[in-house]
């Protein structure tokens, strides 16, 4: 509801209706609402039909996520928006990385988005890339690099904020 509002007051700052049209498309992607991810998504559209680049890069992104087969996934990852319009951010190279790996199962092109990624860590999508790079590593049966890669991954974790059984933790 915040978001919602937020969109209403800001109805011409483009850079706040894509910060909250994001949000809510994230709290849809969590809750795995495709109904809302398509909402956004036609929002993000329409942001995208006045120019909003970054709005443009988001929307091939997310209808890879909504995408039913591994074509319409390569179909949307071959976007002209996403490969040659803006610099992703670190959130787009981790979703990038994530439709190569869960949804094409292409490990070794994951690999290659999460390590890019590292090169330019951002603090809150760390562990996120951390977690990416090393299911490339152990989907492609480098399982003792994958290990190596746990105690910096297990550091960068804070239990007090994870929401799962802690003994996972």
């Amino acid at each position: 509801q915040i978001l919602e509002h937020a969109l209403t007051l800001a109805p011409e700052a483009a850079p706040v209706r894509v910060a909250c049209l994001n949000a809510l498309l994230e709290v849809a992607f969590r809750r795995s609402n495709g109904r809302g991810m398509r909402r956004v998504i036609e929002r993000l559209t329409d942001l995208a039909a006045h120019g909003h680049e970054r709005a443009a890069s988001w929307i091939p992104l997310f209808r890879g996520l909504l995408a039913h087969t591994p074509g319409e996934v390569r179909a949307e990852l071959a976007s002209p928006a996403l490969v040659a319009g803006t610099a992703l951010s670190p959130v787009q190279e981790w979703l990038r990385g994530h439709l190569l790996l869960r949804s094409l199962g292409d490990a070794a092109a994951a690999e290659s988005v999460a390590r890019a990624a590292l090169q330019r860590p951002v603090p809150n999508m760390l562990v996120q890339t951390q977690c990416l790079l090393l299911e490339s590593l152990r989907l492609q049966g480098r399982c003792d690099e994958a290990a190596a890669l746990l105690p910096d991954l297990l550091a960068g974790i804070d239990p007090a904020r994870v929401r799962t059984s802690p003994e996972s933790v």
